[in-house]
């Protein structure tokens, strides 16, 4: 998560205060977006969500459209290509009107108290830019790739 303030330098249009955008980069994500997405909603008012879409063709953004028909908080941007992951948060964060940017990947389920949780964290302590999450499995199991070590230019080397 982190601060839409310095993110979104250059908006056209202030942040919203108090909006939680979760933005999810998806390409061919299957069943799994729509329960995503699901997970985020469950965390309350005060989010929205920026799918975009790079070019997939497996239908699950029709679905997720489908599903979620009618939800104001929730919005597709679709690419007409597969732009990359990168690429596609930056879509995403460009059309995000919340003060606070989530970058989830579409296979996520969120806690249904983690959003307000981490927005607890961002708006008790205005030096804090940036809040990460400990991952886990299904199991409660910290999945190894959630707590990689700090950027270190020894370990950027090896």
């Amino acid at each position: 998560m982190t601060s839409g303030d310095s993110a979104k330098q250059g908006a056209s249009e202030p942040a919203t205060r108090a909006l939680t955008s979760v933005v999810i980069v998806a390409a061919d994500s299957g069943d799994g977006l729509i329960d995503c997405v699901a997970s985020v909603l469950a965390n309350g008012a005060g989010i929205e969500i920026v799918v975009v879409d790079n070019d997939s063709r497996d239908d699950s953004i029709e679905r997720l459209e489908a599903r979620f028909a009618g939800n104001e908080s929730v919005r597709v941007l679709r690419n007409g290509a597969n732009l990359g992951f990168g690429s596609g948060c930056n879509r995403g964060a460009a059309i995000a009107a919340g003060d606070v940017l989530l970058f989830l990947n579409p296979d996520c389920h969120v806690e249904a108290t983690a959003l307000p949780r981490l927005r607890r964290i961002l708006d008790n302590d205005p030096r804090i830019g940036v809040v990460g999450v400990l991952q886990v499995d299904a199991h409660g199991l910290v999945d190894p790739a959630s707590r990689r070590h700090d950027p270190l230019l020894a370990r950027a080397l090896a």
